[in-house]
């Protein structure tokens, strides 16, 4: 199994690379044997600067027993954590921390934005900012295997 997987935003032609952490990573493994994965990438609206995206359809029902995660508070968090929320049936929501979060909210976190990947991960926050509160783009995540890159 790879200890690695990619987010790509086609539309905005970036990509960031995730790495697994050394907790969760039952969570991870599970993660990455379902890819390649699709969604909308939408933002968080009042909470702070995350990437969102809401019901990413799944293939594998969660592998760990629930609620034993390792949980991170995301005012703490690094920029580009990973959070995996909500797994239920068939969909997950997916949150990447990319800035300042003001909210106090803890999530199970399961990979990690490469730091040489922040810029671009910065850079999608705020186009999808923008999309969100002017211009209505549709952007997609693709979350992909890293096997081979």
């Amino acid at each position: 199994m790879t200890d690695t997987f990619i987010m790509r935003w086609p539309e905005l032609k970036q990509q960031v690379v995730c790495e697994k952490l050394d907790h969760n990573r039952e969570q991870f493994d599970w993660w990455v044997s379902q890819l390649p994965l699709r969604a909308i990438q939408g933002h968080i609206m009042v909470a702070g600067l995350g990437l969102y995206a809401f019901m990413v359809p799944l293939r594998q029902r969660v592998s760990w027993v629930p609620r034993t995660e390792v949980i991170e508070e995301i005012r703490f968090q690094k920029d580009g954590r990973v959070d995996l929320f909500m797994p239920m049936g068939s969909v997950a929501s997916i949150l990447v921390k990319y800035g300042e979060f003001t909210e106090t909210m803890s999530y199970p976190t399961f990979a990690q934005v490469r730091e040489a990947d922040l810029p671009a991960l910065r850079a999608v926050g705020a186009a999808v900012w923008r999309s969100e509160v002017k211009t209505k783009a549709i952007y997609t995540v693709e979350y992909l295997s890293a096997k081979g890159a």
